[in-house]
């Protein structure tokens, strides 16, 4: 899994893109408690005899976190299977943690199955067909006011450019100065920076003083009361200081982190424990729990 698309291939097919919304700070926190357990090996026999606690009520979210997290490295289909369903119907303090276990694990499937890596893009705005969605905020570098027929002009060379790059439109929303738009983009940076640069280019043409300076980001989508507050407070000759990440804690602070590892210690094999019997399940065996 990575948070990193900047040199990925747009042509791979094994590039997945995990269309829901996830909320940064779970991304990360999930990854910390991924990376403590990479190179240990799992007690399938005893983990899997416990699953079905994932799937009860009364089970504590530090322990649901845990299981999600062990279940994405299973290389098997029907582990994936179950991650697949469990995603769909997760409640909402969990639903992340699943969506991103199961995209782990169909990485991990993939990587068994073709012994090729398979990179899975998550975003705090989702995405779709293999695109990522991204808010863009552009403005008159002026702060000139824009008339009805200035923004209809934009939106139309707006959705001309997006159709050219092959990137799609979804809301667009405007406000004195400035516009801003939520698209889905391809994972290519180039072509991002081309379109970014042409659209410019063109709406200057068009004697609108349009910034160089824009915010592009797939993290969140800034509110109307908070881009009022940016230009209020980070605006100065032309340029204003764009947030281009939430207010994150560092993944060790996370009230719960240290509590899921610690859930997890109990289905990793020590090494005297080891031995083959312990890791590798039989179909019968993983059925029964299905």
């Amino acid at each position: 899994m990575s948070e990193d698309w900047n040199k990925t291939d747009k042509k791979s097919d094994n590039i997945i893109v995990l269309e829901d919304r996830i909320n940064a700070q779970s991304f990360f926190d999930f990854l910390e408690v991924q990376s403590s357990f990479k190179n240990h090996k799992i007690n399938e026999k005893l983990f899997l005899k416990n699953i079905k606690e994932i799937e009860n009520k009364g089970t504590p979210i530090i322990r649901k976190k845990a299981f999600l997290s062990l279940l994405s490295q299973i290389k098997k289909v029907e582990i994936y299977r179950f991650l697949e369903n469990f995603a769909k119907k997760a409640d909402p303090d969990i639903k992340d943690w699943a969506l991103l276990a199961y995209a782990e694990s169909n990485a991990q499937l993939r990587k068994f199955l073709t012994n090729e890596d398979a990179i899975v893009i998550v975003s705090g705005l989702g995405g779709k067909n293999n695109k990522v969605r991204f808010f863009t905020l552009f403005y008159d570098e002026n702060k000139k006011n824009l008339d009805q027929g200035q923004i209809n002009l934009i939106k139309t060379e707006l959705k001309y450019l997006l159709e050219k790059y092959n990137f799609e439109l979804e809301e667009f929303k405007h406000k004195d100065f400035w516009f801003s738009f939520t698209s889905l983009f391809s994972l290519d940076n180039e072509e991002i920076e081309h379109f970014a640069r042409e659209f410019i280019e063109i709406i200057r043409g068009y004697g609108i003083n349009l910034s160089k300076n824009f915010l592009l980001n797939n993290i969140e989508e800034i509110e109307e009361e908070v881009i009022s507050e940016i230009f209020k407070h980070s605006y100065k000759n032309g340029i204003i200081k764009m947030p281009l990440k939430p207010n994150l804690k560092q993944s060790s602070k996370t009230d719960d982190i240290n509590e899921i590892k610690e859930e997890i210690e109990h289905f990793i094999l020590k090494k005297e424990e080891i031995d083959e019997d312990d890791f590798f399940e039989d179909d019968d065996d993983i059925n029964e729990q299905n």
